[in-house]
């Protein structure tokens, strides 16, 4: 869902935002937390996602499964 939204565009505003809290919420009810702050969050995962190349969706969802385990 995170990388659905951040980059489906799924709403007209707030897509970045809404992936956040999927991803929180998720990990929360999977009684796992973030290591990181909302800063790092935002600059880490949220705006490379953004950025990232949709063709690459593969590799992508490699190195978020990675950050994800790393950092929580």
């Amino acid at each position: 869902m995170f990388y659905k939204i951040n980059k489906g565009h799924i709403f007209p505003n707030g897509n970045k935002r809404m992936s956040i809290a999927c991803l929180l919420i998720f990990l929360l009810l999977n009684k796992k937390e973030l290591k990181q702050t909302d800063d790092e969050l935002t600059r880490n995962a949220v705006f490379e996602l953004a950025e990232s190349d949709a063709a690459a969706f593969d590799a992508v969802k490699r190195e978020l499964e990675v950050w994800i385990r790393t950092n929580i």
